[in-house]
């Protein structure tokens, strides 16, 4: 599949940022989105080059990409599925894929290809005034395909990865629950308690302020992911916690040989994702 016209439907933060990368190399954006002051702003900061509330625009476009918060995916799929033409690829971005994934599963027309997609990449900032051109570049993005995928979805997901200078990663969508539970999830939970435990903040230093970061993300937005997600971030929650009892209690020659094993898989890391929030 060439892509030559996209519909994206959401033009918050990611939504956005996917317009101003795809029109920097030259593909023709359909912006769906249903507040008009964000769709007068998306276009006025070159994000699409048309929109509408109205998902009829979007019959041309060879891929569609729904990147509306995570409970709204469905419903977005639902209204937009009528109108995408025979062999289009519906994608979306959400943070959570198993039951985003079977809930699409089950909407799709003939015709329509299908396939989840997650961008690991995001920052502390929201709407369309946080949109980027370059918020892709360099980060990972992560397909789950299922049984019911065409191997020609994978695919044209790989192109849409190319454009945006991304990293293909293929997991099935529980395995990317259970990973992104542990890498993302867990890791913003942590931030909160952080900021419930600090006594204050007059001590504090760059580790703190580094590790409370994403704490500034939008609430609502994590409360859908958390709860989406929320069996596996429970079992992630409680393996952080035994993992944190069980270094807490190490002393001497045993607590410097796990420090000296972490430093050396965290230097191993170095450059192997963008310096950009991971959601």
């Amino acid at each position: 599949m060439s892509i030559e016209t996209c519909g994206i439907i959401g033009v918050g933060l990611m939504g956005g940022s996917l317009g101003l990368a795809l029109r920097s190399r030259g593909v023709t954006v359909l912006a769906v989105e249903e507040s008009p002051a964000s769709l007068r702003q998306a276009l006025a900061k070159g994000a699409a080059d048309r929109g509408s509330a109205d998902p009829s625009i979007l019959q041309d476009a060879e891929l569609v990409v729904i990147c509306t918060p995570p409970r709204a995916i469905a419903a977005a799929a639902a209204r937009a599925l009528p109108h995408l033409k025979p062999g289009c690829l519906l994608a979306d971005f959400g943070s959570v894929k198993a039951p985003i994934v079977q809930q699409l599963d089950t909407l799709l027309t003939p015709g329509v290809r299908f396939i989840g997609l997650h961008p690991m990449c995001g920052t502390a900032g929201q709407g369309i005034e946080a949109a980027r051109q370059d918020l892709f570049a360099g980060a990972v993005l992560v397909a789950t395909p299922t049984e019911r995928t065409p191997s020609s979805a994978l695919a044209d997901a790989g192109q849409l990865a190319s454009l945006l200078g991304m990293r293909i990663v293929r997991l099935t969508p529980e395995e990317h629950d259970r990973q992104i539970a542990l890498l993302s999830h867990v890791p913003y939970l942590l931030s909160i308690a952080l900021t419930h435990l600090a006594p204050s903040t007059d001590c504090a230093g760059p580790s703190f302020r580094d590790a409370t970061r994403v704490a500034r993300s939008p609430p609502a937005l994590w409360e859908e992911i958390l709860s989406l997600n929320h069996s596996q971030v429970a079992a992630a929650a409680d393996l952080l916690g035994r993992e944190l009892s069980r270094l807490g209690d190490l002393q001497g020659e045993r607590l410097r040989e796990e420090l000296e094993q972490a430093q050396r898989r965290a230097a191993g890391w170095d450059g192997a994702s963008p310096q950009k929030d991971q959601r």
